[in-house]
């Protein structure tokens, strides 16, 4: 397994843009219900997104006209591709669940809700910044099943 430093460094820079906005940005999401919405709307659209770049992603269809063997070389590169999405789908999943969770004990706990609100900007500044990656997913994702198919084609 190599390493990405590239993606590594964008993680990073990601989480740390995630953590600094939920500290700064923590007043100003404090009783915005417009912004909570956009937040919960925006992840919802996201998930839905990403389930279906996932089942694209496993669809075999591209690999019927390859032996077993160049479909077991290429499993491992798919399997951490969907491995990637797949913590980026609890990624979503858990902002919108602490979305959920601040808005039932803001009026009974509110500095634990305070500090759900950080956690949850937080993530969805984080999920959002990494997020920006799945366009070009799907694009790799549609280029590598036309490839596949065009190699099938090609006279031997």
């Amino acid at each position: 397994m190599t390493i990405s430093w590239t993606r590594l460094v964008f993680f990073g820079f990601s989480v740390l843009a995630g953590v600094l906005g939920a500290i700064l940005g923590q007043p100003l999401i404090h009783g915005n219900d417009m912004a909570i919405n956009v937040i919960v709307t925006v992840f919802s659209i996201l998930a839905g997104f990403l389930v279906a770049i996932m089942t694209m992603m496993g669809d075999p269809s591209a690999f019927y006209g390859r032996s077993w063997r160049a479909n077991e070389k290429g499993r491992e590169k798919i399997f951490n591709q969907l491995v990637r999405q797949k913590w980026m789908f609890i990624l979503y999943l858990v902002t919108l669940g602490l979305v959920l969770a601040a808005s039932l004990v803001g009026k009974v706990l509110p500095e634990l809700a305070i500090w759900m609100e950080r956690v949850y900007l937080g993530t969805a500044i984080t999920a959002f910044m990494l997020s920006l990656g799945l366009p070009s997913t799907l694009m790799k994702i549609q280029l590598a099943k036309h490839d596949e198919i065009t190699k099938s084609k090609m006279p031997r």
